[in-house]
């Protein structure tokens, strides 16, 4: 009964998923290395079953679904946190990525039982392996979930410095076969099996008694340095100082050994925009006369090509660029296509990219800079630079006494968290990074503001409409009344057009700008805010002429503000935005021009999309 149980096709099929699903769990941090050699061997009972190579197609499609279903879930997190997509486009390309990725056991087993019915359990092994193979090296290849490397922790590792992960491969297959045999064959088949069984067994434990290294020379001292700074805050683009000072407070005990090794992307700049970091290392590794190697970020300035790098400093700079990069992860597979799609459905904002402001931003030099001069100039250009916009307009700045250097409006943002911890308000709708980062920060409404808050809002409006808030004169009445500070991004007011706003009103304490949306130089991190009175104390080390990390910043803000102006986006832009907004079905303009509004067949306003690919590709056809 059991047995005709068995021969359902249904059966067989939630056999196959089920097996599949279990292969996940073979790898850390579960390590339940045996699970791999369990569901291989069911896998490979259910194709030795199987009459058509059809049916062993669909069977191993469902193994692999399951498998990779489960195991590489993790990508959409990936796609949509740091590739600007939006989650229900992040896990519809993650479903299709799997939907691949199960094809190959699928074929595996279609092409056994299609060419080699009659040596099935000697072919399946190898056609295991290949398949492993060719995932490895399509699409640059994607690794992840090989047999093999589940068995880091069991008795076959011991093959690996022979076989290597691919060679384990092959033994887990052969294992999973002769588990079959012993289980379902009876005398020599049984007979033979168990013998191979006791040769791998024993063959390992021989191994395992060789010692595959041995010392040449002497021995090297050296420092694993751990950050462990999560990935969200990681790409932010205020927390490259952070992120090395980090690194550099963890490294200072270790200058005395022979290398220093920091991991992937622990400087997240791209190396000739770290010379600070650089420079400062360099003098470290000269004056103990130790190694260091760390992940960067390198660019082919000719290309704008850019790639996930090893750097060794040892009183010359080398590199290593990564070829076979992770699919999604280090690159967008049929970027072009998928784009189009980007487009239309992604809701995160991010700042429009010039292939002429990053080529002008590669001759500036670097050399000398006076802090003092730099300093009072970047501060009256981006002054002149605000009040130069011809298509919006704030009144009253006039009336903050205070003007200060920030790397970017987020810098300013961390800082009101720093002095008002708990306190920091804002609206539904916008600070998405402050948000994840801040998980208990507060979303009120109007209504909902008390005593004690202080609060966050963007002007232009990025939750509404992207010009004023409907509602500010209630929100500054309100804020007024319960003597609430109320602080004021307008992070997108070079890329706006349209908007009025008295900005002099006794609630508003600051109003903050930078040139991250304005010229998409986000890494350089150029803000300024304008402020009632001096925030004091620490907060201020920006402006302090014996602590000055952000003079670059500053030299590089200076030559792109009087290069490009305050409305370089829009009338670079306008006519490619218009053209975008003819185009594209259901689309209506917004006062960004990064941002279009999607609408309903009634009119109705659904939702903000970014323009910004759309933008690129239609100004590099122009190009063209």
């Amino acid at each position: 009964m059991l047995k005709n149980l068995f021969e359902k096709v249904y059966i067989k099929r939630l056999c196959a998923f089920f097996s599949g699903g279990l292969v996940p769990f073979a790898f850390s941090p579960f390590d339940f290395y045996f699970f791999s050699i369990f569901s291989l061997s069911i896998l490979f009972y259910l194709w030795s079953k199987t009459k058509t190579a059809r049916e062993s197609f669909i069977l191993g499609y469902l193994f692999g679904f399951a498998m990779f279903g489960i195991g590489v879930n993790w990508l959409h997190i990936s796609i949509e946190l740091f590739g600007n997509m939006h989650l229900i486009l992040s896990l519809l390309i993650t479903y299709l990525f799997i939907a691949f990725l199960a094809m190959y056991p699928a074929l595996c087993g279609y092409i056994a039982i299609k060419y080699f019915k009659s040596s099935l359990f000697v072919c399946m092994p190898i056609l295991w392996v290949i398949s492993e193979w060719l995932r490895g090296w399509i699409f640059t290849g994607f690794p992840w979930l090989n047999i093999g490397t589940s068995q880091t922790d069991s008795i076959l590792i011991n093959f690996a410095p022979i076989i290597g992960d691919y060679g384990i491969s092959l033994i887990v297959c052969i294992i999973s076969i002769t588990i079959l045999k012993i289980i379902f064959y009876k005398n020599r088949q049984r007979f033979i099996s168990l013998s191979l069984l006791i040769i791998i067994f024993l063959s390992s434990l021989v191994l395992n008694k060789i010692n595959w290294t041995k010392n040449n020379g002497a021995s090297l001292n050296v420092a694993l340095v751990q950050g462990a700074i999560p990935q969200e805050i990681k790409w932010q683009p205020d927390q490259d100082e952070k992120s090395y000072d980090i690194y550099k407070r963890l490294s200072e005990p270790f200058w005395s050994s022979d290398l220093i090794i920091w991991p992937e992307t622990a400087i997240s700049s791209k190396y000739h925009l770290a010379n600070n970091f650089i420079e400062e290392i360099d003098r470290k590794q000269k004056n103990s006369n130790a190694s260091f190697m760390t992940g960067i970020i390198n660019e082919d300035t000719s290309t704008n090509a850019y790639f996930n790098s090893i750097l060794l400093v040892d009183n010359n700079h080398h590199f290593y660029n990564k070829n076979h990069l992770v699919p999604f992860g280090e690159y967008l597979p049929l970027k072009d296509k998928l784009n189009r799609l980007v487009d239309r459905t992604a809701l995160r904002k991010r700042p429009l990219r010039s292939k002429e402001v990053m080529t002008f931003i590669d001759t500036i030099e670097y050399k000398n800079l006076p802090w003092s001069s730099i300093h009072n100039d970047y501060l009256t250009t981006f002054d002149k630079w605000i009040h130069n916009h011809k298509l919006i307009e704030f009144h009253g700045l006039d009336k903050f006494e205070t003007r200060k250097v920030t790397l970017g409006v987020t810098h300013a943002i961390n800082d009101l968290h720093m002095l008002n911890p708990g306190r920091v308000v804002i609206f539904d709708g916008e600070f998405f990074y402050h948000e994840k980062v801040i998980p208990n920060i507060k979303i009120k409404s109007i209504n909902e503001l008390q005593d004690g808050d202080v609060l966050l809002i963007s002007t232009p409006f990025c939750g509404e409409g992207y010009n004023v808030h409907p509602h500010m004169t209630d929100i500054l009445a309100t804020c007024l009344a319960k003597n609430i500070p109320v602080h004021i991004d307008a992070a997108w007011y070079p890329c706006s057009r349209d908007v009025h706003f008295n900005v002099d009103h006794p609630a508003i304490h600051s109003v903050n700008f930078s040139l991250s949306k304005a010229y998409g130089i986000s890494e350089h991190r150029c803000g300024i805010q304008y402020s009632r009175q001096p925030a004091g104390g620490h907060i201020d080390y920006m402006n302090d002429e014996d602590s000055h990390p952000a003079i670059n910043n500053m030299y590089t803000g200076i030559k792109c503000m009087n290069k490009f102006g305050v409305d370089y986006f829009w009338n670079k832009h306008k006519e490619h935005y218009n053209t975008i907004i003819n185009e594209c079905t259901n689309l209506v303009p917004s006062p960004a021009i990064h941002v279009a509004f999607s609408t309903d067949d009634n009119g109705k306003i659904i939702r903000a999309v970014p323009t910004k690919t759309a933008i690129e590709y239609l100004d590099s056809i122009s190009q063209n």
